[in-house]
């Protein structure tokens, strides 16, 4: 994703349909996203531009290996804030059974990042049974499943421009929220994130060594006398292999026993054979003295 020191808008929408619809008179949306990307770049942050807005009428030509489509998809993944204006209508596709830009657009927006998704409903057009219809039924159905909150259906120009500019300022508030909300959570190896995560290990290590503790079988105690205490600490690497045993050695294995232990096969006696098995998370490691 490319850095950017604003704040990165998509204008998602069909290009040639006009709004309101129903009237030649009324401009295309892509006439209004033009009119939409002058004002929100117009608007200023303490005298310096806050706003890019990505529309794919005055996009910069890409090189020879990109299309038309996965430019508008990269689009989608590399902007601050998708506002969709949409009015049911899928957009084009490559086939008659594949689904529409507008379609795939949106549902990249809400696979990689639903949170930056601002939906503004102007009405959906009606389906008929041909391709086009077949495909803007798709993307109607999806929407209706996703049920993003869009508020009421705008009617007018001025509503649509007006939702906009709200839904514009919804996104930069609750964002920057997120974002405060995401770094509050701090680093996991410093501050209290540290102090946490310690406490987390030594838990978690004694919970596994009573675990250990707990699978030791009972012919181990015939290594060393019957009945005998014993205490010790067990001490794994990163990999929870069985570095060593400490306190345990006195108590569990006579020091005959300590120099050559010879290692053997699973469901042989314990008591015939010297050094210890231990068993870790359901396999059996062997500890030498």
């Amino acid at each position: 994703m490319a850095l950017s020191r604003n704040i990165r808008v998509m204008i998602s929408s069909r290009c040639n349909d006009r709004f309101p619809a129903g009237s030649k008179n009324s401009p295309t949306l892509s006439t209004i996203r033009k009119d939409l990307k002058k004002e929100i770049e117009a608007q200023e942050l303490f005298g310096d531009t806050a706003f890019e807005v990505w529309i794919n009428e005055v996009a910069p030509p890409q090189g020879g290996t990109w299309d038309s489509w996965e430019v508008c998809l990269n689009a989608v993944r590399d902007c601050d804030v998708l506002l969709v204006l949409y009015n049911g209508n899928a957009g084009w596709a490559g086939a008659a059974g594949d689904i529409g830009i507008c379609h795939d657009e949106l549902s990249t927006a809400y696979s990689t990042a639903a949170g930056k998704v601002w939906l503004i409903d102007l009405g959906a057009i009606p389906v008929d049974n041909s391709d086009a219809g077949k495909r803007n039924k798709r993307f109607q159905e999806y929407v209706a499943k996703r049920t993003p909150f869009r508020g009421g259906e705008v009617k007018t120009l001025d509503e649509l421009k007006q939702r906009v500019r709200e839904a514009l300022r919804d996104a930069v508030v609750t964002l920057v929220q997120s974002g405060v909300i995401e770094a509050s959570r701090g680093r996991f190896d410093s501050g209290q994130a540290l102090d946490w995560s310690r406490m987390m290990m030594r838990g978690a290590a004694r919970r596994f060594e009573g675990r250990c503790s707990l699978m030791l079988p009972p012919s181990f105690r015939r290594l060393g006398g019957a009945g005998r205490r014993f205490e010790g600490r067990v001490q794994f690497d990163a990999a929870a292999k069985l570095q060593k045993i400490r306190g345990w050695e006195e108590a569990l294995v006579p020091a005959s026993h300590r120099e050559t232990p010879t290692r053997r096969t699973a469901g042989t006696s314990a008591s015939s054979q010297p050094g210890i098995w231990l068993g870790l998370s359901g396999h059996l490691s062997f500890a030498r003295f």
